[in-house]
């Protein structure tokens, strides 16, 4: 009985770019607004050297609204949703809140 034996190399390799930028404005000396924007690009996996057709794509827009209570006490709270993608790329909505101590 005779075996083969074989060798099975398997890489897989993914690059993605992310960019973001925002326009904030304050309100009053505690509060904050801002309209933001995100674009991402990338993902695409290559597999023993082979590429796919799985690059990601896809631009979000939302906005924030930033709350500071004291020097070391604030917080935000952050909308926002995909405004375009490609096939492979991300959609949906999301909601975010984040509080902030320092000491």
């Amino acid at each position: 009985m005779k075996f083969n034996i074989r060798s099975l190399a398997f890489f897989v390799f993914a690059f993605a770019i992310t960019m973001s930028q925002g326009i904030s404005r304050n309100v009053h000396q505690a509060v904050w607004l801002s309209l933001d924007g995100l674009y991402t690009y990338g993902g695409k996996v290559k597999t023993d050297g082979f590429g796919g057709s799985d690059s990601q794509s896809s631009f979000g827009m939302g906005g924030t609204v930033g709350l500071a209570l004291s020097k070391q006490i604030s917080g935000k709270l952050t909308y926002g949703g995909t405004v375009s993608h490609n096939e492979s790329g991300g959609d949906g909505h999301f909601w975010r809140i984040v509080g902030n101590y320092a000491f």
